[in-house]
């Protein structure tokens, strides 16, 4: 290995190592090391203190300079400022550079070579000395006496050198009248390599300085990821878990210690389920580093923890009458605050605490038997005994009724049943009247019904007959109240022997019993307000973006009034349609002008000139088209709303300009030249006989003109295809056009013609020749395919429906790689079942191969992809109509049908699995269709989810097909396609003499701009205007890109744009 140091230290240095092939201690590869500055920004002098390191593989070269005051670019130099002109060296002044071998490399350097001496000086004495000794000793000593000399040798031989090394050059004996001298083109040979040759490296996937001890090597240099020679990390997914690490709360072992979050603090948490923030009163501790997310609390305190309402237990007063005197206390569970009939404080105890007119602070009445002050007896007073039954006015609590006399309170028991139903005082004789009694067995639940008491047995009769507060417990079923009839009852509920019908339920949960829309079944609607499923929230509102439609805009004349039409009538937002006025805060906001920075509302097309603005207030776009042009404009708009969500893909508008000039545009069609032989005899076609042209017919007579190489200025009757090097010449002469395909070559090529009249407007048509090997064997052509299944569910996919071979070849289909997450097996027929993983949801893929049965076996490859869907209810798709419009006898026109199609199970696209049936009348998937009347064919395309429409020859105004839309469960929706065909009769502008095409189109690797347009700039963009690429080619490569639709946008040397669709597949 070398090490150059190149002209020179002083102002500039390059390193350079390279390795010998003689040189076996290392496999580094040779690189240059490039060209540093060695002095600062502001000039000379240059600061003594500044160094330069460069990094090759394993050193590292760093050097400086003491001395010299004027700076040249390629001098390692001494300058006459205070130089050594004595004989003795200064130690103190020399150039000097460093080599740094790294951690466990050694330097074997083996010779220095000066390349040249030159300067101002006549005589001068150099030494070279190293560190190793302390620049005691000379390397080489010598003299140099003229401005010249040829590469000097020195030999070093220091070898197995692990520390820094440094290298000065002193001088002596210095003409005192010379202004400089200098050696240029230093360099050092020797070579760098591991210290104890090839060790143990380790993959450090995650880079955190720690490698996988299961993911090694033994090497000089490794090739692992982010290699390293320390081990130690047991995750090397994860850079907080290596050895030493500091363990995190995360339940992981992150110092590789075998445990995880040791030596971090773990508090108690108890299960909290009504979710009060209070816990199960004396549950079970639960200890995390971090609090628990939901349902737990940091106490244990609840005493009802099914209740959020009730969670701490309090000493009570038992105080039925409210009076503030009490008759007892006790522990209640209770919520923020005491329930009926119990007080948190008691001025003292109640001698009757069902009546407030009794407490010790009451007032007693005299001689009416009731103590009403509770200090245990009636105050007395006189009276008189009217009734004559012993007991005077004064005591006797009705003194006309001989039959009563005292006031005494009694247990009520309507039923006689021996329970109460609460107490009451009555004035009575020596006993109490029915209904009521001296004593009570306890408390009656019903105390009107005498078979109902604590002391009673449950019977099936609809009653709380054992007063336990439950009714037919164990005998009956519980039902709910469902006042709604959703099936859910609230939490109201009764026991029944028998369905009580209309209005229960078995099942509750319902948080809303009077809406029917409202339970734990319901589909919560997002962003209302309002729970429906019962779930304790309502679901968060999900923004989607709006969807923009294309407008069409009623047909304008040349240079008449402009067109307008209000673009938001029909897009759409599940979130809330658009409406003017727009663009301001809170509103939906429109940008006619994309590529610029911000919102704009005036765009200048620069394809033809037209000016468009929009009106915020109304909604309305307004189209100026440029002064004498006739044709169709364009639009483009991106719709986005409140919320910056904004459509994907991007929205036209479209006018037509019509014209009352005269001039047609002619009409190039395709010619298939047949078979050739490959290295056979060229091909040739007559490429005029087709071609049509309402003013008349081209031929060679006709002033109608062919260019095979629009790119190329001028008509060019020549072109060599770049993709496959056919040669393609046009006889003017004859209207033949021939194809001399390249040495070795096979299969299909093609070309593009571009055909003129005398007034400028043109088409374009493809030749095609298929050139056959001399084999006699062709490849089969497979093509990806796409399916989906449900969980567990197999699914048998029949790849051969689209694979095909040009010699008809029987194909034999074998599995390349299978799925990770399923397992496939080929079917006698060729078809692959593909059975999922228990429990596996999501995307899969394996690839198969087919080969045909010629001489020798060709063989193909090409993918499957399976998405495997939770099982759920499926939903029909909703299939939009689309319009489109087209120029009569112009190329096809290409509709994207799928954009605007929804699902809610998944919006269609080119690979959703979804389908589409042109012919509603024939059996089967039909992907053609030609509709009479007129007569026109349409195709479906469903790699990209795109229609095409042919409208003929001579075909003007509107033309429709219906399809059929359906998902992979059966499921089906239909739309209409309207394409608007505007008459070729307009005027030829200048902006439509321009010819601009994308060959071929779709496109697999490359692709090429054909235009007669010099085209200085060439972007690739997704629809919503995101960059992809740029090329700076005419011929792009794209086999990088995935399968899909893009937009390619062109400009001229003007500066103009133009976009053109490219599928890519």
């Amino acid at each position: 290995m070398k090490f150059i140091i190149m002209k020179n230290i002083l102002h500039y240095f390059a390193f350079v190592f390279c390795i010998s092939v003689l040189v076996l201690t290392n496999n580094f590869s040779s690189q240059e090391l490039g060209l540093f500055e060695f002095t600062d920004e502001s000039g000379c002098p240059h600061n003594p203190n500044t160094t330069v390191n460069v990094q090759p593989s394993n050193a590292v070269f760093s050097a400086f300079s003491t001395q010299g005051t004027v700076c040249y670019v390629h001098n390692l130099r001494f300058s006459n400022s205070g130089w050594n002109t004595s004989s003795t060296i200064d130690l103190n002044e020399y150039n000097q550079f460093t080599i740094t071998p790294d951690n466990g490399y050694v330097l074997n350097l083996s010779s220095i070579v000066v390349g040249n001496h030159t300067g101002s000086a006549t005589t001068v004495n150099w030494f070279l000395r190293s560190s190793l000794d302390n620049y005691a000793s000379d390397i080489y000593a010598g003299q140099t006496t003229n401005d010249w000399a040829f590469p000097e040798i020195f030999l070093v031989g220091f070898t197995n050198i692990s520390a820094p090394i440094t290298f000065r050059f002193y001088v002596t004996n210095i003409d005192s009248d010379a202004s400089y001298w200098r050696q240029d083109d230093i360099m050092v040979n020797g070579t760098v390599s591991a210290a104890g040759g090839p060790v143990t490296w380790y993959a450090d996937v995650d880079n955190d300085g720690f490698g996988d001890p299961n993911n090694s090597e033994i090497a000089v240099t490794s090739s692992l990821p982010n290699a390293t020679q320390t081990a130690g990390d047991c995750n090397d997914n994860d850079n907080t878990i290596y050895t030493g690490a500091p363990e995190i709360c995360d339940g992981l072992d992150n110092n590789c210690d075998g445990t995880s979050d040791e030596g971090l603090t773990f508090l108690p948490y108890y299960v909290d389920n009504d979710l009060d923030g209070f816990g199960e009163l004396n549950s079970t501790a639960y200890y995390y580093c971090t609090p628990p997310a939901f349902g737990f609390s940091d106490n244990a305190t609840d005493c009802n923890d099914n209740n959020p309402e009730i969670y701490q237990n309090v000493i009570l007063y038992l105080d039925i009458d409210s009076d503030m005197y009490a008759v007892g206390e006790g522990l209640i569970c209770m919520g923020a605050n005491p329930p009926n009939g119990y007080s948190l404080s008691t001025l003292g105890e109640d001698c009757n605490d069902a009546d407030a007119t009794i407490n010790p602070n009451a007032t007693d009445i005299p001689n009416n038997g009731i103590d009403e002050n509770c200090d245990g007896s009636d105050a007395t007073g006189g009276g008189v005994d009217n009734d004559n039954d012993g007991y005077n006015s004064t005591v006797d609590c009705d003194d006309f009724n001989p039959n009563v006399y005292q006031n005494v309170t009694v247990y009520i028991d309507n039923d006689m049943d021996g329970f109460d139903n609460g107490t009451s005082t009555i004035c009575m004789g020596a006993t109490p009247p029915n209904g009521y009694s001296v004593s009570s067995l306890g408390l009656d639940c019903d105390d009107f019904n005498a078979n109902a008491n604590p002391n009673a047995s449950e019977v099936c009769d609809g009653y709380d007959n054992n007063c336990d507060g439950n009714i037919d417990e164990f005998l009956g079923t519980i039902y709910y109240v469902d006042t709604d009839n959703d099936t859910y009852g609230s939490t109201v509920s009764a026991v029944f022997c028998s369905n009580p019908g209309v209005g229960y339920s078995t099942q509750s949960g319902d948080c809303n019993d009077t809406d029917s829309a409202i339970n734990p079944s319901a589909t919560d609607i997002a962003g209302n307000g309002i729970d429906e499923d019962c779930n304790g929230s309502d679901a968060p509102l999900i923004n989607v973006a709006p969807d923009a439609i294309d407008d069409f805009g009623t047909d304008l004349t040349q240079d008449g009034p402009d067109g307008s039409i209000n673009i938001l009538l029909n897009d759409t937002d599940p979130n809330g349609n658009p409406s003017a006025p727009t663009n301001g805060v809170g509103q939906f906001y429109v940008d006619i002008d994309p590529i610029l920075p911000g919102v704009q509302t005036s765009f200048v097309n620069p394809l033809d000139g037209s000016v468009w603005s929009y009106d915020t207030q109304t909604g309305i776009l307004t189209c100026n088209p440029a002064d004498g042009f006739a044709g169709t404009v364009n639009c483009v708009y991106t719709l986005c709303d409140p919320l910056d969500a904004c459509d994907a893909n991007p929205t036209i508008v479209t006018f037509v300009v019509n014209s009352s000039t005269s001039n047609n545009q002619p009409v190039a069609t395709d010619d298939d030249g047949g078979s050739l032989t490959q290295d056979g005899a060229d091909g040739t076609v007559s490429i005029l006989q087709n071609d049509t042209d309402a003013d008349g017919n081209p031929s060679t007579s006709s002033g109608h003109t062919v260019d095979l190489d629009p790119i190329t200025p001028g008509v060019q009757h020549t072109f060599t295809s770049p993709i496959d090097g056919t040669v393609w010449t046009y006889n003017p002469s004859t209207g033949e056009l021939s194809a001399n395909p390249a040495d070795g070559f096979n299969g299909t090529t093609s070309t593009i013609y571009i055909l003129c009249d005398d007034q400028g407007a043109c088409d374009n048509a493809t030749v095609t020749f298929t050139v056959t090997p001399t084999s006699g064997n062709q490849t089969p052509n497979a093509q990806n395919d796409f399916s989906t299944t449900t969980l567990n569910n197999n699914v048998t996919i029949t790849v051969l429906n689209n694979d095909s071979d040009p010699d008809g070849d029987d194909l034999v289909v074998t599995i390349v790689s299978p799925p990770s997450n399923g397992s496939v097996v080929v079917n006698g027929d060729g078809s692959i079942t593909y059975s999922p993983d228990n429990g596996f949801v999501g995307t899969d893929l394996f690839t198969y191969q087919i080969c045909d049965d010629g001489t020798p076996a060709l063989c193909d490859e090409a993918t499957v992809t399976i998405i495997v869907n939770e099982i759920s209810n499926n939903n029909a798709p909703v299939a939009n109509d689309d319009s489109e419009s087209g120029i009569e006898n112009g190329v096809n026109v290409l509709i994207s049908i799928l954009l605007n199609d929804t699902d809610a199970d998944g919006n269609p696209s080119a690979f959703s699995g979804h389908t589409v049936d042109l012919n509603l009348l024939e059996a089967g998937l039909q992907s053609t269709f030609t509709g009479t009347s007129p007569d026109v064919l349409w195709s479906y395309n469903s790699t990209f989810g795109t229609l095409s429409c042919d409208p003929g020859q001579d075909v003007e105004g509107t033309v429709s097909l219906t399809y059929e839309l359906c998902d992979s469960d059966g499921l089906c929706d239909q739309a209409t396609v309207t394409v608007t065909i505007t008459p070729s009769t307009a005027g030829i502008s200048e902006e439509s003499k321009i010819f601009l095409m994308l060959f071929p189109n779709p496109a697999s690797n490359t692709f090429q701009i054909v235009s007669n347009e010099e085209i200085v700039s060439i972007q690739i963009t997704h629809l919503n205007g995101e960059f992809v690429m740029e090329s700076e080619s005419s011929i792009v490569d794209i086999k990088n890109l995935t399968s899909g639709l893009y937009f390619v946008v062109l400009k001229n040397k003007e500066g103009k744009a133009y976009t053109q669709k490219l599928i890519k597949n």
